[in-house]
C-alpha cells in the first residue's frame, strides 16, 4: 500500500512539474511571437513611413517643377525605398529568423530546461538578445532618418 500511495505521489508531482514546464514552454514562445510580431510592425512601419514621405515630397516637387520635379523626385526616393528597405530588412528579417527558429525548438522539445531559462532571460529588457535587437533597430532608424533628410534636402533641389 505504501509503494502504491509513494507511486501515486511520484506520479503528481511529476505531472506538476511538466504542467509547470509546459507553462514556461509556451509563456517563453509567446515573448518570443510578440518580439517577432513587434520586429515585423517595425520593418512594415518603417517602409510606410519612407512611402509617405516620399509620397508627399514628389507631389510637392510636382507643384514646385512640374512633371520635371516629378521625375527626379520619383528617382530620388526610388532609390531611398530601395536603401531603406534593404536596411530594415537586414535589421529584422535576422531576429525573426531567430524568433521563429528558437520558438520551434521549443515546440519539438529540442530545448532543456536550462536552455529554456537561458533564452527566457535574453528575452528580457536587459537581456542580450533584447539589448542586441535594440541596438540594432536603433542604428537603422537613425540611418535611415539620416537617409530621408538628404532625401528631402535633394528633392528641394528638384
Amino acid at each position: 500500500m505504501l509503494k502504491y500511495i509513494v507511486f501515486l505521489t511520484v506520479i503528481c508531482c511529476y505531472s506538476a512539474f511538466a504542467d509547470v514546464s509546459a507553462k514556461e514552454k509556451q509563456s517563453v514562445k509567446d515573448e518570443l511571437l510578440a518580439l517577432e510580431n513587434q520586429l515585423k510592425h517595425i520593418y512594415k512601419s518603417t517602409l510606410e513611413n519612407i512611402d509617405k514621405d516620399v509620397s508627399i515630397r514628389t507631389e510637392e516637387a510636382r507643384k514646385r517643377s512640374g512633371n520635371k520635379g516629378v521625375e527626379c523626385a520619383a528617382k530620388l526616393g526610388h532609390d531611398l525605398i530601395v536603401e531603406a528597405e534593404e536596411k530594415a530588412r537586414e535589421a529584422c528579417v535576422g531576429f525573426i529568423e531567430s524568433c521563429r527558429n528558437l520558438r520551434e525548438m521549443i515546440e519539438k522539445d529540442a530545448m532543456n530546461q536550462m536552455e529554456l531559462n537561458q533564452t527566457r532571460k535574453m528575452l528580457r529588457d536587459d537581456g542580450l538578445f533584447k539589448q542586441q535587437v535594440n541596438r540594432t533597430v536603433t542604428a537603422v532608424n537613425e540611418y535611415i532618418s539620416k537617409k530621408t533628410l538628404q532625401f528631402q534636402s535633394q528633392v528641394k533641389q528638384c
